[in-house]
């Protein structure tokens, strides 16, 4: 004889146990749309830091970095992608100058025990611009000098500044060249492994509102 209430039980058991599953599976799901929106949350409030500092040649392969940027994202009206042109707001460049005329009688390698304080060359400020041997004329620094990019306080990439025809140093890689209103990165020779193109450094200028394709 079929025992029909032994079937109906197994059945109520079978649905209890699917309805379970399925709040199970429901709170699941709810709690991975909880713990990606708080991700989401997270990553729209870090604020992103870009920093470009100066580099001085102490020997052949060692270099010591400033203490302070030549500039940060805090003070770049917006960066065009397209040729790697950092335009600064409006009057940085002529207050950094400011800033660091008071300073010109420190010496080139001035050392405060974290690194170049300021970075001053007279053989080249006191020269004729079209005679300068290389360097940035916006930041006075040398034509060996190298500029080192930061981004979240982690190393992307370094480069040397532009140089002059009086200049027997031919950089290889990032070259950073003085504008009126700012600095543009190009690439030498064209072919070598471009690092202006870093992704951290998209996303970062992206999410500062600073990035203009």
């Amino acid at each position: 004889m079929i025992n029909f209430k032994f079937i109906a039980t197994g059945i109520r058991s079978g649905r209890e146990f699917i309805r379970r599953i399925a709040i199970l599976f429901c709170v699941l799901i709810l709690l991975v749309c909880i713990i990606l929106s708080c991700k989401s949350k997270v990553d729209k409030d870090t604020k992103h830091t870009i920093e470009f500092y100066n580099a001085v040649e102490k020997n052949s392969d060692e270099y010591m970095v400033s203490s302070e940027p030549l500039f940060t994202d805090d003070n770049i009206d917006y960066y065009d992608w397209s040729t790697h042109t950092i335009v600064f707001k409006e009057g940085y460049i002529d207050k950094y100058k400011e800033l660091n005329s008071n300073n010109e009688d420190k010496s080139t390698n001035s050392n405060s025990g974290t690194g170049v304080t300021l970075i001053f060359h007279e053989s080249i400020s006191n020269t004729m611009d079209n005679n300068r041997i290389g360097g940035s004329k916006i930041f006075d620094t040398g034509s060996r000098d190298k500029f080192i990019v930061y981004i979240d306080n982690e190393l992307i990439y370094d480069g040397y500044y532009n140089q002059s025809i009086y200049s027997s140093f031919l950089p290889i890689g990032a070259v950073m060249i003085d504008r009126s209103d700012g600095v543009r990165i190009t690439l030498n020779p064209v072919g070598v492994e471009d690092n202006r193109n870093d992704i951290r450094i998209y996303n970062a200028l992206e999410s500062l509102k600073i990035l203009k394709n």
